[in-house]
């Protein structure tokens, strides 16, 4: 326990042996007395003055972020205003910094932990403003005054740190709105913790526990000044830069939904004019006459040809990675310790490798079959197989012209006949290996493995070689020959509408499957199970059954139902055809299966969705998928008015994600359900609203229906002209009133703005003695005695409500009502 005499070392500079004879609360009550002299006398100090003429004059002479991290003088005096000096020699870290865009919530500044790199790239706003915050009058002085704060602070401190820690404190507490902005600040976290003795443990807790704790001892509403915040704090100067940064940023927000939908604008522009041209274009006897019939004649192969390269895509990508898995299971078995683990894994080898061999593998099921000559055809079996019913490809390759030019597209088949004899051989010498003669027998079994493999490779490399070269060539083609677009568009949207239900036939019955796991355990409840059953069968009746459609609100066309109607042939002009495989999942699942679910029929429920519906449903989603390309290509590509048509669909299909690129610094104008945009500007005491255009997408994507019922139904050019008008009507509606939202806007951020270069708008806070409340300045006197027992070797709570030190700081211990306790 201190005496007296320590006491008074404390109170009045002197004291006993070993203690310093300046304390924190001495130098404190001493500046605070002459506060307002001692910061006349510290901005006057030459070197003071120095800094910030240096400071004003290199400013001027920046012109780009590069010569500003090299300007030291600059760098100075803008680093200590944010409180960053330390970092004078982190020119590339500073740098990010400063070329960060505050508005984006992921850009380098405020992705740091320090909110003080934020605040910096905030201030200065490069990305939007360039170095323009710089050298205007009203952010210089404010750079300045921020600089002279914590330079002063720091001068106070130098003879007692804790005496810097008591002025941040007094300034910083009348911002406060609540005691979680004290928890956000981590010097001033500091400062409360310490002086109300609270553990550093409590960070472990919640924030709202932490929060209660500060609250049970410390008062925030007392330690302000009355109906004081941090709007009400700030000077003339802060508030036009608060709203100036309010207003850059709502603008960036209506400029980032304006954006948006002024592009969807602009691709409708660009779709009606090649549409209002596509006349020009299909002309038989226009600019197109020389390719037209060499078009019309390619059609045929061309289907062939893509449907060809979709199938052996398709088996390629399913066959390698079970070929990697097959040859990483050679490094297991030469690591098998006995013949059982060796057993295992030849059984793994042989049912990985029977997915690939057999009439019905992966390798002989990538055909196709021409609608137009009836032939089945396969690049990976191009020599043909008879047992098969696959037709030999002539000389292994396709070429078809596809220019008056001659520029031709070829297509060349990779046979895998011996590929698959050699796999099957590794198969029977892997099912052959004994334990006795591992290593032998496995390197004897890798080798014909190898051999395979090799040839795999070079077909992959094949394929891939087909696939680029059949994009690369008919993305050079004009296609001008007109095909029936109705029949292709309703081809397109129905294999699209059949996949896509197709895999959700998938998901339900896997839920399903669930359902029969559970139904033969122990205890279950069959009466929920078959509650959800009942509805899982209802949703699958509902998807197999009801196929997708459009409408322009009045009337609907449905898309062909491919999940029971099974093979349909679209008409792309007379005599070519585009066929999709679809399935009958209405009687190949519906039909099948059980009323309800009992322990007793569960388990073979469960067996029927493994081997019998699961296997239905891949089938269609094997063949659809492979079709889409297809589709795609004649539909979308090969047929003029389809492609446009496509665009349409693209556009529909890309909405979401368009949308969501008009998100500016968490907000969206244009999303569905969003709010309006509302500014609360203290500079001219009103808030500004900027509504929300969120039934744009519901209005445009019912112009967008319309379009696509159109197209099912066979409206003609005129038709879809008038309709891209309703659209681009639309889309031209929303950019207009978001235009008109960002003026204004601009008007009153430039009218914020001018009064902020005003001259003599600028005004200086730095001169001007901080006020603070009784409250604030006992309990910050009360965070200093701490401060200087510590210096002097002792526990603040090692001291009883009857020990001399009270007695002796009685003249600055809080009166009655303030919540302040020196000794609890």
């Amino acid at each position: 326990m201190l005496d007296a005499a320590g006491a008074l070392g404390i109170l009045g500079g002197g004291g006993g042996s070993g203690v310093s004879s300046v304390s924190a609360l001495t130098v404190f009550k001493q500046t605070r007395k002459k506060e307002a002299k001692f910061r006349e006398q510290f901005h006057n100090r030459a070197d003071v003055q120095k800094s910030l003429e240096d400071f004003r004059k290199q400013a001027a002479k920046v012109d780009s972020v590069d010569n500003l991290v090299k300007n030291r003088r600059v760098m100075t005096v803008l680093l200590s205003a944010f409180g960053l000096e330390s970092e004078i020699n982190n020119p590339g870290k500073i740098k990010a910094i400063i070329n960060s865009d505050p508005t984006d919530l992921n850009s380098f500044a405020n992705r740091l932990n320090d909110t003080r790199f934020g605040q910096l790239a905030a201030f200065l706003d490069v990305p939007n403003s360039g170095l323009g915050n710089l050298v205007t009058a009203s952010k210089q002085q404010l750079v300045i005054d921020k600089f002279l704060t914590n330079e002063f602070e720091k001068d106070v401190g130098s003879q007692n740190p804790a005496v810097r820690d008591a002025f941040f404190f007094l300034r910083e507490v009348n911002t406060l709105e609540s005691t979680f902005d004290i928890l956000g600040n981590l010097p001033l976290r500091t400062i409360v913790t310490s002086a109300l003795r609270l553990p550093p443990g409590i960070a472990r807790q919640s924030v709202n526990k932490q929060a209660s704790l500060i609250e049970a001892k410390f008062d925030f509403n007392k330690a302000k000044i009355a109906g004081s915040s941090a709007q009400e704090s700030k000077t003339r100067q802060e508030i036009l830069t608060s709203d100036v940064a309010l207003l850059q940023t709502a603008i960036s927000q209506v400029r980032g939904g304006e954006d948006v939908v002024s592009s969807i604008q602009n691709q409708l522009k660009s779709l009606r004019t090649r549409l209002t041209d596509l006349t020009n274009v299909t002309n038989v006897t226009g600019v197109n006459a020389a390719e037209i019939p060499v078009q019309k004649a390619a059609l045929p192969n061309l289907i062939r040809q893509s449907g060809l390269i979709a199938s052996a895509n398709d088996a390629i990508n399913k066959a390698d990675p079970l070929m990697r898995e097959l040859d990483g299971l050679f490094a297991k078995i030469r690591a098998a310790k006995d013949q059982d683990t060796v057993n295992i894994l030849a059984s793994q080898f042989t049912t990985q490798t029977n997915k690939i061999l057999g009439n019905t593998g992966i390798i002989n099921s990538a055909t196709y079959i021409d609608p137009n000559t009836g032939n089945t055809e396969n690049l990976l079996r191009p020599a043909g197989d008879a047992g098969l019913g696959v037709t030999a490809i002539s000389g292994s390759k396709i070429s078809t012209a596809v220019k008056s030019d001659g520029t031709a597209l070829v297509t060349n088949g990779f046979e895998l006949s011996t590929f698959l004899s050699n796999l099957q051989s590794a198969r029977d010498r892997v099912a052959s290996i004994s334990f006795a003669t591992l290593i032998t027998d496995t390197a004897a079994a890798e080798t014909v493995f190898d051999t395979a493999d090799t040839s795999f490779n070079s077909a992959k490399v094949q394929i891939g070689v087909n696939s680029s070269s059949f994009s690369g060539t008919v993305r050079g083609v004009n296609f001008a020959h007109s095909l029936g677009t109705q029949n292709l568009s309703l081809g397109v949207s129905s294999v699209e509408d059949g996949h896509g239900r197709a895999a959700r036939v998938k998901t339900v019955l896997d839920e399903i499957r669930q359902l029969t796991l559970s139904a033969v355990e122990g205890g279950a409840d069959l009466t929920k199970i078959n509650e959800n059953y009942v509805i899982k069968v209802s949703a699958l009746n509902s998807i197999i059954n009801t196929p997708g459609s459009v409408t322009d609100g009045t009337n609907r066309i449905n898309f062909d139902n491919l999940l029971t109607g099974g093979t349909i042939d679209y008409t792309a002009e007379t005599g070519v055809r585009v066929r999709a495989v679809g399935g009958a999942l209405d009687n190949t699942v519906l039909s099948a299966l059980p009323a309800s679910i009992t322990s007793g029929n569960a388990s073979a429920l469960k067996d029927n969705i493994d081997n019998i519906y699961d296997p239905a449903v891949d089938t269609i989603l094997t063949n659809l998928g492979r079709q889409r390309s297809t589709f795609d290509f004649v539909a979308n590509v090969a047929d003029p008015q389809g492609a446009l048509d496509s665009e349409i669909r693209k556009l529909t299909a890309d909405m979401n994600k368009l949308l969501g690129d008009a998100t500016v610094a968490g907000k969206n104008l244009i999303q569905p359900f969003s709010s309006d945009l509302r500014l609360s500007l203290g500079s001219v005491g009103s808030v500004l609203t900027v509504s929300a255009q969120n039934s744009f997408k519901s209005s445009f994507e019912n112009a967008l229906s319309s379009f696509s019922y159109a197209v099912l139904n066979g409206g003609n050019v005129t038709e879809r002209t008038r309709l891209l008008n309703d659209a681009f009507f639309t889309a031209g509606s929303a950019a207009s009133r978001l235009r008109g939202e960002r003026f204004a806007l601009d008007i009153q951020s430039q009218i914020i703005q001018q009064e902020q270069i005003d001259a003599s708008a600028v005004e200086s806070t730095f001169l001007k003695p901080l006020e603070n409340t009784r409250f604030a300045v006992q309990f910050i006197e009360q965070y200093l005695i701490q401060k200087d027992l510590e210096a002097q070797g002792a526990s603040f709570g090692q001291m009883s409500p009857n020990a001399a030190l009270v007695g002796l700081v009685r003249n600055i211990a809080p009166q009655s009502g303030l919540n302040l306790n020196l000794t609890t």
